[in-house]
């Protein structure tokens, strides 16, 4: 005997067995992005969170080209990027996202920017969006976060630290003398030579 199945039992069977082959493709697609991100990014940039069975991936993103996590520190704020991926990214639903700053300051530019991040993913039409997005914050940065304050360049010669001022030249010291009183003899002549006898009390070698 043949099975045979109503019109509307094959269509709902087709549809499920359709869903599921469709989830697998795309949790598929959500851990080969998810790796390739892990690749690019180390721990001190890119963690995952497991939130009540649902992990929250969460991206400290620093300028383009910048490895060193240290810069993030050094940073007066930080852009993060908070996101979840729903059963259906990207077949159907773009990833759940959050973007913040560190410090919780309040930034009017975060609006515009979640606006492009929206845009983004309609012109990606269902495929993985999280790397362009990544690329798109990283070029904003100059105009959300402030300046960073960069190190004096130092030579191999040079000190960080400020030299002392040079010691002024000292003044000329002059020593006032009082000379003693000089008592003069009453000349004599002798022959063609006329002598005459001086003295003084001194007390030093000055005088």
């Amino acid at each position: 005997l043949g099975l045979r199945l109503r019109p509307g039992l094959r269509l709902g069977l087709g549809l499920r067995l359709g869903l599921g082959l469709m989830e697998d493709e795309d949790k598929e697609e959500q851990e080969a992005e998810l790796e390739a991100l892990l690749a690019i990014f180390d721990d001190g940039e890119l963690s995952v969170h497991n939130e009540g069975g649902r992990p929250r991936h969460s991206l400290r993103v620093l300028p383009e080209g910048d490895e060193d996590t240290a810069a993030a520190a050094a940073a007066a704020d930080v852009l993060l990027l908070d996101w979840w991926y729903p059963v259906d990214y990207p077949s159907v639903s773009a990833p759940d996202y959050s973007l913040r700053l560190l410090s919780g300051r309040s930034e009017p530019r975060l609006t515009a920017l979640r606006a492009e991040l929206d845009e983004l993913w309609v012109d990606a039409d269902h495929q993985v969006v999280l790397y362009t997005w990544i690329e798109h914050l990283r070029s904003q940065l100059d105009d959300i976060l402030p300046a960073r304050q960069e190190a004096p360049t130092v030579g191999p010669s040079q000190s960080l630290s400020a030299a002392p001022p040079a010691a002024p030249e000292p003044a000329a010291i002059y020593e006032v003398v009082v000379l003693p009183e000089i008592v003069h003899g009453e000349p004599f002549t002798d022959r063609r030579s006329t002598f005459q006898a001086h003295a003084a009390v001194v007390s030093s070698e000055a005088e």
